[in-house]
């Protein structure tokens, strides 16, 4: 009967009536009062035996006194146990006193800022000398955890594969100039859990076909900063892959085929800035390529690749030496969202329907095109999603008036230095035949005369 009194007072349960709120969750009473049902249980069969301070053994529950200076250590037991909390409201004694409850209270909040809080540790088995390991762990007993091993500028006579821990997730292996990547240097215990890995500024000029092959978790790939010119049809098979960054390397032509055999149909962003590509070709042989986005920007390309098969949504081509872009140059880009044409010095022509195939294009970025002029309304036929069009440091300088019935969803175009216009609607008149009121969208923009 005590301990049934000491579970009620523990949970605050009250004797004569009295309102008060419990310290636990209900869970936690039912699993005190099923413990001692279970206790009154075995002692009726004479399972459970004990000794008295006279040795003798004695069948059924020990009896236990709770004193004032017991239960306080009892509610801390339970609570330990338990570890959560409940309400944090006062609990009353049956009279209609609050217990204190100011060190408790400080106790359960470090004890849960401990077990949710994530923890790091420096000494990691399996850590190479040189390298960096940091282990993050989450959650309840730190039941999740990553492994972050950061082996950059390790120096040129780093023995490959590099001693990492089994459960590694990031790895850095960048500035350690490992030269030609072999079928051996990313094969050692803990790389097939990877899913970032940094290989830049390696001097890597070739890479192995099955090099990459133990990496079957790898979604992000840095190879930037190599001297890469060519990369094996099956170098990326079997792998998840969501970025690849291929930025300056040496690449003169590149077949997006590399990509068509990773394992699995989820969109990939490829980065080929700052090569020398003349050309880039989408030889897929009838598959499609599910492309996040491509950045073509700062190569030699002097007219707008065929990409046809590439189910892109952002594609750049800035910084190129695109002197025209002729009708159908995006023609089986239906998907695409964002274009960018900027920076190119040798851009004087967009032929008529120049941007045909674009339904689905929301922004078309112009900007800093000095020697671009003019251009026809035909330019934008077909730009039926359009809404952002920017020509700022072109040589554009006006607009036609009837801009609206070729960009019948735009909302914003700005040109030349500070020139903004907007999309808004005239003073409504009422259409006599109609027999309502009629608003007309007109363009309106910050400098007088752009309209013409």
């Amino acid at each position: 009967m005590k301990e049934r009194n000491l579970v009620r007072d523990l949970m605050c349960v009250p004797n004569s009536g009295h309102s008060s709120v419990g310290w636990f969750h209900r869970d936690a009473a039912e699993l005190m009062r099923s413990s001692w049902k279970r206790t009154r249980t075995a002692a009726q069969r004479g399972r459970l035996q004990w000794r008295n301070e006279g040795g003798e053994v004695k069948n059924g529950p020990k009896k236990r006194t709770v004193d004032a200076k017991t239960k306080p250590k009892l509610e801390t037991k339970v609570l330990l146990l338990r570890g959560q909390l409940g309400p944090l409201a006062p609990c009353s004694d049956g009279n209609g006193v609050n217990r204190p409850l100011k060190n408790i209270m400080a106790l359960c909040t470090w004890l849960l800022l401990w077990l949710l809080a994530p923890a790091s540790s420096g000494a990691v088995n399996n850590c190479h000398p040189g390298c960096h390991c940091d282990v993050e762990s989450f959650g309840l007993f730190d039941s999740f955890s990553l492994t972050r091993v950061d082996c950059q500028g390790v120096g040129p006579g780093i023995t490959m594969p590099v001693a990492i821990p089994l459960d590694t997730t990031h790895l850095d292996l960048s500035f350690n100039a490992m030269g030609p990547l072999t079928n051996t240097m990313l094969a050692g215990p803990g790389y097939t859990t990877l899913i970032s890995l940094d290989l830049s500024n390696n001097h890597i000029t070739k890479i192995s076909p099955n090099a990459l092959s133990k990496l079957r978790y790898l979604e992000s790939l840095d190879l930037s900063h190599n001297e890469l010119e060519q990369l094996s049809p099956s170098c990326f098979s079997g792998l998840p892959l969501a970025e690849v960054d291929l930025s300056h390397n040496n690449f003169r032509e590149f077949d997006m085929d590399v990509f068509t055999n990773k394992a699995n149909g989820e969109p990939v962003s490829i980065d080929l800035t700052h090569n020398k590509l003349v050309s880039v070709l989408a030889t897929l042989h009838g598959r499609v390529l599910q492309s996040q986005s491509l950045n073509l920007s700062a190569n030699q390309l002097s007219s707008v690749p065929d990409l046809t098969g590439l189910s892109l949504r952002l594609l750049s081509l800035d910084g190129n030496p695109i002197a025209r872009i002729t009708e159908g140059s995006f023609a089986h880009l239906k998907d695409l969202i964002y274009l960018s044409i900027s920076g190119l010095n040798d851009l004087r022509e967009i032929e008529p329907r120049g941007f045909k195939g674009l339904q689905s294009l929301q922004v078309l970025d112009l900007v800093n095109n000095p020697k671009l002029e003019t251009l026809s309304p035909a330019i934008f036929s077909g730009l039926d999603s359009l809404e952002e069009l920017n020509l700022s440091g072109s040589g554009v300088s006006s607009l036609p008036n009837n801009m609206l019935s070729h960009l019948p969803s735009i909302k914003r175009i700005s040109l030349g230095k500070g020139v903004r216009c907007w999309r808004s609607q005239k003073q409504a008149q009422f259409h006599r035949q109609l027999g309502q009121l009629q608003h007309d969208d007109v363009l309106s923009c910050n400098v007088k005369g752009v309209m013409l």
